[in-house]
This record gives structure tokens, C-alpha cells and sequence, in this order.
């Protein structure tokens, strides 16, 4: 079995027209159980997950990183192994979204925490041998692999083990280049010159499992040999990405103290939101027939606390006093808890 494992979804915006409902179609027409998505953002990663399950498609999320290299950049792809990674990647993608930039070694040093989580494979070419002895010193202690392909240089690569057969797909089928040029065109605000005008098909398509095979018709001994063994390595690498999602129940922030708050540290959200209310009430219902209103404040606490939303009341409290000690204006309440005592 062989594997789309450098698939750019329609989320990589203006860069890529495939989209998941007919990603999954295809891959499921030809028995493909897994594909891996490594758009350069994860903003559709939620839905890509649960239309792939829906599909019946094992799908690992990826994420295409640049990093600093030299005087230029080298693209990594960052695959998920585990949950954990999952909302480590959505945080790395927030970072880049917000202009952060690494270099090979900041990264290096700083997933070190997570060498466990995730499968790396660097996906340009490296066209020297220092290249390759330098990226394998710096990130062998990560489940690192070179990516090829038939583009890139089998004498190069020969003396490696790691070594995956990766190829990026941004159209779904051989025939839809033109769709794709088009599209970065409108990004780039450029003009498109004839020979991409004449060119209707291209090789960065989603591949079938006839279409891995025909790669192997190659006369060159050598690449054909690398062909052979980096295409078995994509069920290596497959094989240790296996995590599941839950999306089940709520998965809210927790609340946290801040300095002027440090005499509440031992208490629980539960308790610290009970404090707040019953302070609130002596101070804002003093004179009034404060056993009424504790009734109704006390049967509120119990719903937000059976519905685990105690942290949830807390933070928007933590907005509001903000915003009313910096005269930023709020209004009487949120939506959601309108009319409420608490």
C-alpha cells in the first residue's frame, strides 16, 4: 500500500484546490486508508478530521513549516503522532499565522518536549552532502526522515536509510494543473505566460495506487532503487501515526489566579465562583431580602457547576474587571447567561 503523504487541502489558500469531500471520495475509490494533510495552517483541520472518519480515511494531520536555514528557508513537514500533538501543531500555526519565525536550530532546541509526538521530514531537496550530515547531527534525536521523490538527486540520497518518498499534491487529478496556476496567479498579481497558459497537466496530483506503481518504470537503476525504497517507508511512517481526537464533552481553559488573587490559590474554580457571588450579593443586595435572591444565585451555581462551566464564568469575569478598571466600556452581560443572577 502506498500513500498520498504531502497532500495541500483547499485551505492552503489560493495555493491549492483540493477539497476534502472529493480527497476522501478518491482515496476510498482506490482503497487508500490513509492520507496526510500538510497545509501550512491547520484551519481546517477539525473538519478534516471528521470528514475523513466519516469517509472511512485514517487521516494524520500535518503541518508544513519554512524555517531559517542559512540565508534562506527549508521546508519541514511536522506530522502528528499523538493528540498532544494535535494542539502543539494548531499553537506552531497560530505563531507563523502572527509572523513568528524560526530557524532549524530554534526549533531543534525548542521541541525537545515533544520529540516523541511527531514525525519530521524535511521535503525540499538538498542538493549538497554537508546539507544532509548537518540536518542529521542537528535533529537526530527527533524521528527525523529526508523526503524524495523522482525530482530529486538518487546519488545523493542513496547512502541514507531515512529516506520517504514524499511528493506534494495540490490539485486532485493530473488535468486540473491549469485551475492551480490560475489560483496563484489572482496571489500573486501576476500574468500567467504561455507556456503555463499551454500546459494542462501537471505531476502534483493525488496519486493512485497504479499511479505509485508506474513511478517504478524508470530505466535508471539507481533512482528506480530509491523509488523502491522510499515508497516502503511511507507504511513505516504511517504506522506511527495512529492518534485519535475526542471531541467529546467540553474543552474549556481553566481559570487562572492572578497576583492580586494569590489568597484564593487553594480554592477550586467551584468555590473561588461561590466566593465571588456571595461577596457580590452582600455587597450589591445590602437591605434587601438577601434569602430570596440567595435561593436563586444558589440553584444558578449548581447549574453552572453540574454543566463544568465554573472556569467559563470565571474568565469572563476576569475580562469584565478588566475592561471596567481600564474604562473600557462592557455591556450588562454576556448573551449567553442573560438574565442571570450570578
Amino acid at each position: 500500500m502506498y500513500y498520498n503523504m504531502q497532500v495541500h487541502s483547499a485551505y492552503d489558500l489560493l495555493n491549492s484546490t483540493i477539497k476534502y469531500e472529493s480527497l476522501f471520495l478518491k482515496l476510498a475509490k482506490d482503497n487508500q486508508q490513509s492520507v496526510v494533510i500538510v497545509d501550512p495552517n491547520m484551519y481546517g483541520a477539525i473538519k478534516a478530521h471528521k470528514q475523513a472518519k466519516k469517509s472511512g480515511i485514517s487521516l494524520i494531520q500535518g503541518l508544513e513549516v519554512s524555517l531559517g536555514y542559512g540565508i534562506g528557508l527549508l521546508k519541514f513537514n511536522l506530522l502528528c503522532k499523538t493528540e498532544k500533538m494535535f494542539y502543539k501543531l494548531l499553537e506552531i500555526s497560530t505563531k507563523f499565522m502572527n509572523g513568528e519565525e524560526w530557524t532549524v536550530e530554534d526549533f531543534s532546541n525548542d521541541m525537545v518536549d515533544y520529540r516523541e509526538d511527531f514525525v519530521l521530514i524535511v521535503v525540499d531537496e538538498l542538493r549538497d552532502s554537508m546539507e544532509f550530515s548537518y540536518l542529521k547531527n542537528l535533529l537526530g534525536k527527533y524521528d527525523f526522515y529526508f523526503g524524495f521523490n523522482e525530482k530529486f538527486d538518487a546519488s545523493l540520497y542513496q547512502y541514507y536509510e531515512n529516506v520517504v518518498y514524499t511528493k506534494p499534491s495540490f490539485y486532485l487529478n493530473n488535468d486540473q494543473y491549469q485551475q492551480v496556476i490560475v489560483s496563484r496567479a489572482i496571489r500573486d498579481n501576476a500574468k500567467l505566460n504561455i507556456t503555463e497558459l499551454t500546459t494542462t497537466t501537471g505531476s502534483k496530483f493525488v496519486r493512485t495506487q497504479e499511479d505509485f506503481r508506474n513511478l517504478l518504470n524508470v530505466e535508471n537503476p539507481l533512482l528506480k532503487s530509491m523509488l523502491e525504497k522510499a515508497l516502503v517507508k511511507q507504511a513505516e511512517v504511517i504506522d506511527k501515526c495512529r492518534y485519535n481526537l475526542d471531541f467529546k464533552g467540553y474543552h474549556l481553559p481553566k481559570y487562572k489566579y492572578g497576583k492580586d488573587e494569590d489568597v484564593f490559590q487553594s480554592f477550586s474554580s467551584r468555590e473561588y465562583l461561590r466566593y465571588l457571588v456571595q461577596k457580590g450579593a452582600k455587597e450589591k443586595l445590602f437591605g434587601k431580602d438577601l434569602y430570596k435572591y440567595k435561593k436563586r444565585y444558589e440553584y444558578e451555581l449548581k447549574i453552572i457547576d453540574e454543566m463544568g462551566f465554573n472556569d467559563y464564568f470565571l474568565i469572563v469575569y476576569d475580562f469584565v474587571k478588566y475592561a471596567k478598571s481600564n474604562g473600557i466600556l462592557v455591556g450588562a452581560g454576556r448573551g449567553s447567561a442573560a438574565g442571570s443572577l450570578v
